[in-house]
């Protein structure tokens, strides 16, 4: 069973006419603005709760892009998501393994709004 915890929110920006991006890093939830005025606001990475069979081996996906939608129907991407799992990650004596994931979010040109998406992930017993 996967249940995320906290949603990956990259806050506030707005935009400058030529695109840019806001990076969320996986581990710290430092986030970094380029080619976007920063807005403020209260940036989070995501985390994960996975259970399931104590002490086995998992490998957790993530899709390289998702595509995400505002309400006006403009479009960005989130790239680059990861995860600080280390290289072979096991749920734990009870059954358990939490893990945070980040990633960056890319607008192009003048695309607005507040944008929403699912990002799948995938949890295989190894």
């Amino acid at each position: 069973r996967i249940e995320v915890e906290t949603a990956l929110d990259f806050s506030r920006a707005a935009g400058t006419g030529n695109g840019g991006s806001i990076a969320i890093d996986e581990r710290t939830g430092a986030r970094r603005v380029a080619g976007l005025a920063d807005l403020g606001g209260f940036a989070l990475k995501g985390s994960v709760r996975l259970t399931g069979e104590p002490f086995r081996h998992v490998r957790v996906s993530l899709p390289p892009t998702v595509r995400l939608v505002s309400p006006s129907g403009s479009n960005a991407e989130a790239v680059d998501l990861r995860t600080d799992l280390p290289p072979d990650p096991m749920l734990d004596a009870s059954g358990e393994l939490r893990f945070s994931f980040g990633g960056r979010l890319v607008v192009s040109g003048s695309a607005a709004g507040e944008f929403r998406g699912r990002i799948p992930i995938v949890a295989d017993y190894q």
